[in-house]
């Protein structure tokens, strides 16, 4: 009994022994059981996380690689574009005031010449048969021709006198004018370059933004690597990004700006010919008479209706007083050759002193039909209208309008993709 007694004991003690051993390797293996099921959730929030900083890192690639296509067609198509047509403005305007110099000249000249041509035309004017034949017998064959030589001689210098008042004054109004038209060429000069300037510091901006854009994606690369980075993450952080946002943002403004005139030159060069006729007349109080309506006729296409008169009527006035005289002066060689003019009037000086009168006269004369007629020439449709076709359309509604698109949107697609880069930052980053 009592050996009975103590292996049952013993045999308690090995149950009991082996039921702790079972639960402690049940206990075991609950416990290993739990790591590997937080161990497989840090393994796929880990790939899940690799998977999204992959896909951060190449959407980043990818925006830095637009951002550049962008502002290479943002250079070449868009300041290409906007920088021919500034090109061709001012080649315009340059053709403008080389036409208006001498057209300033040539009503300067006039101007000069007036004094001597009103005395012409007074002394002309007040001519009388006592002054170069006297005295003159009522019954001589000369009589009759005296008297046309005196009222050929008023009708000659009252003509002239009035002709060239009015020519005067047209060539008065004519050269302040073009004098204003030259001032508003240098002026415009003068604002073109200033947006040459302003365009060369767009370009500065890009080629900036470029470089940083690269070297974000050299980062970016870097890090997908696990190499080290070529700059420290706190230049990175304090210098880098900061400096990209402040250009990005700057050149939002830019891309506004550009906008704006993109919408202008398309609004102006829908209607371009009504679009100039209106800043004509807008500006028409500024201008003088016959320089608004000269542009009036280049605007227009040189329409007849629209063809000033003035100096084509002043010019017909002036070739006719032109025939007269030199109808007077075939009159007064007719009969100093066949009615013995000389001798009726006591000898050659007074008939010279008459003929002398009358080539001054003609000279006059002459000297006005040739500064009218030249500045007519001057003043030709063919002159100005190419030059206006020139800087109209093809300068400013065709380089222009399709440059500041382009600039627009590859500025605008420059600066998202830039501030896109900026959202994904954390592509430059290890892990």
């Amino acid at each position: 009994t009592k050996e009975l007694g103590n292996g049952y004991h013993e045999g308690s003690k090995a149950s009991l022994l082996f039921a702790r051993k079972s639960k402690s390797k049940e206990n075991v293996e609950r416990s290993s059981s739990h790591d590997d099921e937080e161990y497989l959730d840090w393994i796929w929030e880990n790939e899940r996380f690799e998977r999204k900083i992959t896909i951060i890192r190449m959407v980043f690639l990818l925006c830095g690689f637009l951002a550049i296509i962008s502002s290479i067609l943002f250079l070449t198509r868009g300041i290409g574009q906007v920088v021919s047509s500034l090109n061709g403005v001012q080649l315009s305007l340059e053709r403008t005031g080389s036409m208006a110099t001498p057209a300033i000249f040539k009503a300067g000249d006039y101007i000069e010449t007036q004094p001597d041509t009103l005395e012409a035309a007074k002394s002309i004017g007040t001519w009388n048969s006592s002054q170069w034949c006297t005295p003159i017998d009522p019954q001589s064959p000369i009589s009759d021709f005296a008297v046309s030589v005196n009222n050929s001689t008023y009708t000659i210098g009252t003509t002239l006198r009035d002709v060239a008042i009015r020519a005067e004054l047209e060539m008065e109004d004519i050269k302040h004018g073009f004098e204003q038209l030259g001032d508003f060429v240098r002026n415009a000069d003068a604002t073109l370059e200033d947006i040459k300037t302003y365009i060369a510091v767009a370009k500065v901006l890009v080629i900036f933004i470029d470089i940083l854009v690269i070297a974000l994606m050299i980062q970016c690369i870097l890090a997908w690597m696990g190499e080290h980075h070529f700059i420290p993450k706190r230049v990175r952080k304090t210098v880098i990004i900061p400096i990209f946002v402040a250009l990005v943002i700057i050149f939002w403004i830019f891309s506004t700006l550009i906008l704006s005139g993109a919408m202008v030159g398309s609004d102006f060069c829908s209607t371009p010919d009504e679009s100039v006729i209106s800043l004509i007349t807008g500006f028409q109080g500024q201008l003088s008479p016959s320089v608004s309506m000269l542009m009036m006729y280049y605007v227009t296409g040189c329409l007849p209706e629209r063809q000033p008169l003035q100096l084509t009527t002043l010019s017909s006035a002036v070739s006719s007083l032109g025939g007269v005289l030199h109808s007077q002066l075939l009159t007064v060689d007719h009969f100093t050759q066949n009615a013995g003019l000389a001798e009726q009037c006591g000898g050659e000086a007074g008939p010279s002193k008459l003929v002398a009168l009358l080539d001054l006269t003609d000279m006059a004369i002459h000297g006005m039909y040739d500064t009218l007629f030249g500045l007519r020439d001057i003043l030709q449709c063919k002159n100005f209208n190419p030059i206006y076709t020139t800087l109209v359309y093809d300068a400013m509604c065709s380089n222009a309008v399709t440059g500041f698109s382009w600039m627009f949107f590859t500025s605008f697609f420059v600066a998202t993709l830039s501030l896109s880069m900026c959202t994904l930052r954390a592509a430059i980053h290890q892990y």
